[in-house]
């Protein structure tokens, strides 16, 4: 088995005692950040820091935020295989509902597999569109038959003759 990766949650949360202005000083110091990150980080919402990490980085996040007077929380991420089978634990076990589990070690359509060949049934119903009613009544065509595209390009910008009131001719 693999591993178990963390993700690293900041929510706020400070070590009793300590003032917020302070605590929010040390990390934005210790982290490098702007004063816009700090804001995203002391708002109202828990931020995510790092994600994936293993357990010695989140002991290192640990220790350097209670020292900055506050917590983190670390939340285990499941890997691949752990879903896999805990999804394999629960699935029906009628034929009908057989998933193709595909090949584990990259992943590849596990879950999905092919309709039967010759189902007409849709798996959606269509939706209907109403097309768009635009008015273009102010368009028309150039009359007759001898125009191109060449006709639709826009002119050229003018072109202005360069001063050369500085050049002067000198004899040899």
């Amino acid at each position: 088995m693999a591993d178990t990766t963390y993700d690293i949650i900041f929510a706020g949360e400070l070590v009793p005692g300590t003032e917020p202005a302070e605590a929010r000083r040390r990390i934005q110091v210790l982290f490098k950040l702007s004063d816009e990150a700090a804001d995203r980080m002391f708002g109202d919402r828990p931020v995510t820091i790092k994600r994936g990490v293993d357990s010695a980085s989140v002991a290192r996040y640990r220790d350097a935020f209670r020292e900055a007077g506050a917590f983190i929380r670390a939340e285990p991420v499941p890997n691949f295989e752990e879903l896999v089978a805990t999804s394999e634990d629960s699935a029906p076990a009628t034929p009908e509902a057989e998933i193709d589990r595909g090949d584990l070690s990259t992943g590849r359509s596990a879950g999905l597999q092919l309709a039967p060949l010759g189902d007409e049934r849709p798996l959606e119903s269509p939706q209907a569109v109403m097309p768009r009613k635009v008015d273009i009544s102010y368009l028309s065509l150039v009359p007759g038959n001898d125009w191109t595209l060449a006709d639709c390009e826009p002119p050229p910008p003018p072109l202005v003759a360069p001063d050369i009131g500085h050049l002067r001719i000198v004899e040899y």
